[in-house]
């Protein structure tokens, strides 16, 4: 059975009883390879239910994702550089083959996106938990001519259109934590990882990576070990693909704006979607920790803290919540 975890996640995918005899014939093998399967499937994160004498049956139905749906609903301006984004069951890491593709000499504007990631990182070097159908995992691949000025910003522009893009789609209560995490109702709905590398003639490859939580399963909330959020249990009617093309449009659209240094108004809209203004919190930069009220970012999109020995910024640091300032 050919790429056999795709072909029975899919299968299982419409959230029916699908007996292990009909898998194996439709797929031309014999029952205990589906069985392997559904094992496999299950060590990934999925809860897939053995319905005694009847079958197997994944406890929620799951939208595949798929290219055709995402290409209609890309922007005429989107579609000249992203004509058809890839969609793969599994990779190590999105963001790791498209940096690897841009260094080959692959076109910029490539799309892929995973329904799993076995090496998914957040950011420093965390793994980023999502099992299959359960987020959604996207790398978008850009080379930009010359290095961008704004490229120190971009990790919080790239979070800002994801933020506008699920705004855009009714999502309610979403904000921004610096640099890069993507909030709902407090708790983390998704983030940001980007990563580069010098090419020739000081042109720089890019790949932005963003991962947003869409339905996650209760043991996968409890291995996560923080406030997280997903889609889902934001409303109903939402859909991945739409999310994706949502998504895709609003970071092809900023790519634009930077590589024509017209970013002028985003660090403003950034701003607006400040979850963490005027709060209080530990920041972690390097082996230091200290506290103090967020005030803001500035002009370079540094944090600005106010401590006890007056505002102070800072480019890079890890940022949990203490307690708000009322």
């Amino acid at each position: 059975m050919k790429d056999g975890l795709a072909a029975v996640f899919a299968a299982l995918s419409d959230g029916r009883v699908h007996s292990g005899a009909a898998l194996a014939g439709r797929f031309g093998v014999g029952r205990g390879a589906v069985w392997r399967a559904v094992q496999r499937l299950r060590a990934l994160g999925l809860d897939i239910r053995a319905r005694q004498g009847r079958g197997y049956q994944l406890d929620q139905a799951v939208e595949l994702l798929s290219a055709v749906t995402i290409s209609r609903a890309l922007s005429s301006g989107v579609a000249t550089y992203c004509r058809a984004p890839e969609i793969r069951f599994s990779v190590s890491s999105t963001n790791t083959l498209l940096l690897q593709r841009l260094a080959a000499g692959a076109a910029r504007g490539q799309v892929l996106l995973a329904e799993y990631q076995a090496e998914g990182r957040g950011r420093r070097g965390r793994a980023w938990l999502s099992p299959p159908g359960a987020g959604l995992c996207l790398s978008l691949g850009w080379r930009f001519r010359q290095k961008p000025a704004a490229l120190g910003r971009l990790s919080l522009y790239a979070g800002l259109a994801v933020a506008e893009a699920l705004a855009a789609l009714n999502v309610r209560g979403i904000a921004l934590k610096w640099p890069n995490d993507i909030l709902l109702d407090g708790g983390k709905l998704g983030g940001i990882l980007i990563e580069t590398r010098a090419g020739a003639g000081g042109a720089l490859d890019c790949v932005i990576g963003a991962g947003v939580n869409y339905r996650l399963p209760a043991k996968t909330r409890t291995g996560i070990g923080q406030a997280v959020a997903d889609i889902y249990h934001a409303g109903p009617g939402f859909s991945r693909n739409q999310i994706a093309a949502a998504v895709l449009n609003r970071l092809f659209a900023l790519l634009d704006l930077i590589e024509r240094g017209r970013d002028g108004d985003l660090l403003e809209r950034w701003r607006r979607y400040d979850g963490y203004q005027g709060r209080r919190v530990a920041l972690r930069a390097g082996r230091a920790g200290l506290e103090g009220i967020v005030v803001g970012v500035n002009d370079e999109g540094a944090l600005l803290l106010r401590t006890d020995a007056g505002v102070r910024a800072f480019a890079a640091g890890e940022v949990s919540l203490k307690e708000a300032l009322i």
